[in-house]
């Protein structure tokens, strides 16, 4: 997945230092990253409207449900990827209200392997 310069991202996680690998490539890129690592400021973030939104379900997402209203109520202008870890089973309860556009892989999310230098995520990855 790349991205065009200028394009605002924002990850919901409780864990960012996690992603820090997949925030650098994006910033590379030219896209503004935004965290969220609180509901109070996931929801001030997605009022700005950004063009992609990335929940960790891996981690936490840091879903209430005023920011899980905000993500389903968003203009079609918003893209939403939810990051598992390839089961859906475990999920916090709130995550069920979720509506997304697609899903990544965690794992498809950390590995340098397949990566090129200005890659955003590896070749291997796909949006499901």
């Amino acid at each position: 997945m790349t991205v065009a310069p200028g394009v605002r991202v924002v990850l919901l996680s409780r864990a960012p230092h996690l992603h820090a690998a997949m925030v650098e490539s994006f910033r590379r890129s030219g896209a503004g990253v935004q965290i969220a690592s609180r509901p109070a400021q996931a929801a001030a973030l997605l009022r700005r409207g950004p063009e992609l939104v990335l929940v960790d379900l891996v981690h936490g997402a840091c879903l209430s449900p005023q920011v899980i209203r905000l993500l389903n109520r968003r203009g079609g202008s918003t893209l939403v990827v939810a990051i598992h870890e390839g089961t859906l089973e475990r999920l916090a309860e709130d995550a069920h209200q979720l509506v997304v556009h697609g899903f990544c892989r965690s794992m498809d999310l950390l590995g340098p392997s397949n990566t090129a230098p200005t890659a955003v995520l590896p070749f291997s990855s796909l949006v499901h």
